[in-house]
């Protein structure tokens, strides 16, 4: 027998092979917000007005703080795996792209 490339979809779950973690998307956005910073005053950055410390406050690490951990939680459970353990999601992995068909190389009819 030969397996078909043909596959049934057989959940509705997502797969992310590589989920970003907390500390990844926390130093983007700093990142982010600290070019954002040095676009717009240049002139105080060059004066030596700003210090690179001026250009990140502390409510500004906290609300980093929070948006990554929501940006996580929302990723998270877009999956359709967010409730489920660890172990129980490896046992799932299997599953992605569907369950593959076999065809059958003989049809047999019984009866009548």
């Amino acid at each position: 027998m030969t397996q078909s490339q043909s596959k049934i979809p057989f959940h509705d779950l997502t797969f992310y092979d590589d989920l970003p973690k907390l500390r990844d998307v926390e130093a983007r956005l700093k990142a982010f917000l600290k070019t954002t910073r040095e676009r717009v005053q240049p002139i105080e950055i060059e004066a030596g007005r700003m210090a690179d410390e001026d250009r990140l406050y502390s409510y500004d690490m906290r609300r980093i703080k929070i948006r990554s951990v929501r940006y996580l939680e929302r990723l998270h459970s877009s999956t359709g795996m967010y409730d489920l353990a660890e172990e129980n999601r490896v046992c799932l992995t299997p599953l992605k792209g569907g369950l593959g068909l076999l065809a059958l190389g003989v049809c047999v009819h019984f009866g009548g």
